[in-house]
């Protein structure tokens, strides 16, 4: 894997364009390191991080079941040599996580002043 493009994938994993930005917080969400984020995205080593600086598909095209969002997969999907119904699944499972985590966060004034943040862990017994 060259180092360089590695490092340019993880920083896009700021940039909400960037398949970065949808799948490296999924995977570690999951505990995969590159080789089981490859594996679940049915690529190489080589090509995970070609596929990171990819784009999102969500980012134009919010509906997976659009005719764009599916135009994207394909493309990417071709482009990579990865199975395209894989590459969806992996899509959908990654959105689903970020919208899961959007909820659950929620906007800073629904909650109570006193009430921590939810991502936060509840204190135990000392």
């Amino acid at each position: 894997m060259n180092p360089t493009i590695r490092e340019l994938a993880i920083q896009a994993a700021t940039q909400p364009g960037r398949l970065a930005s949808l799948l490296l917080p999924y995977a570690r969400t999951r505990g995969w390191d590159d080789a089981a984020l490859a594996a679940a995205a049915g690529c190489s080593l080589d090509v995970l991080p070609h596929l990171l600086l990819g784009r999102n598909p969500f980012a134009s095209a919010g509906d997976p079941d659009s005719p764009l969002w599916q135009e994207d997969l394909l493309v990417l999907a071709r482009t990579w040599g990865i199975d395209p119904g894989r590459l969806e699944a992996l899509l959908r499972a990654a959105r689903d996580y970020q919208l899961g985590q959007a909820v659950a966060v929620g906007p800073p004034d629904s909650r109570p002043a006193h009430a921590p943040p939810s991502d936060c862990a509840e204190p135990g017994p000392d």
